[in-house]
């Protein structure tokens, strides 16, 4: 009788891993202050990279900078990141998990507070997307979104794209944006010292066209033995 070598068959897999495509993300002081929507994070002006919701991020500067203020009105408007207008600007970095065309909402402004010489720049890694600079600002409880529009409590949230809110649309969000690299960054403070401060409470990413091919993962797998 012939003996018999064991074989083993084995099959590579090719599991396909893309990231995220939206995130929200609600800048405050304090994590359990409000509850998260979907698809949506806090951010504590955390300085050293920090992933929380699949999403990578940093502030490179953190002084005085974080706010509680409502709890009790829309989440993404509770509180706030706040940079002195010194003449120099903070820098919020996030790692997009794909090149793409992306589009981008916001909202800088101050529950309690009038705001004044307020600037935000978003950039595509070092090249310029789109700048808010509103120099006599939106009133307390009010907020500039990405088109520099002043959008009241009531009305801001339905003006930040289907997505981010059910019966809204994307009025108040810069569309077609595209990002050549995956390094969003976010500049905010005024360019001059004013004496005031530029404060941000929401910012919104979504990839509306995602042109970065998938990841695949090989796994190998043992079948059985013949």
């Amino acid at each position: 009788m012939k003996k018999l070598t064991n074989v083993f068959l084995c099959f590579v897999l090719l599991f396909s891993v893309t990231g995220w495509t939206k995130i929200g993300l609600n800048f405050r002081s304090t994590a359990g202050f409000v509850s998260d929507g979907t698809d949506e994070t806090y951010v504590l002006g955390e300085t050293t990279g920090t992933t929380r919701g699949g999403v990578t991020f940093s502030w490179d500067v953190c002084s005085d900078c974080k706010r509680d203020r409502n709890s009790g009105i829309d989440r993404r408007l509770a509180g706030l990141y706040r940079k002195d207008n010194n003449g120099t600007q903070a820098v919020f970095t996030v790692t997009l998990s794909q090149t793409g065309t992306y589009k981008i909402c916001l909202a800088l402004g101050d529950n309690d507070n009038p705001v004044t010489n307020l600037r935000a720049d978003v950039f595509d890694n070092t090249t310029l997307l789109f700048t808010v600079n509103d120099v006599s600002g939106p009133t307390n409880a009010h907020w500039d979104d990405a088109t520099g529009t002043d959008r009241t409590l009531a009305a801001w949230p339905g003006k930040q794209s289907s997505l981010a809110s059910p019966t809204g649309d994307d009025a108040g969000c810069q569309t077609g944006q595209v990002f050549a690299t995956t390094t969003l960054k976010m500049k905010v403070g005024a360019l001059t010292s004013t004496g005031d401060s530029t404060p941000v409470s929401h910012l919104y990413i979504e990839c509306t066209s995602c042109g970065a091919a998938a990841t695949s993962v090989p796994v190998l797998q043992a079948i059985g033995a013949l």
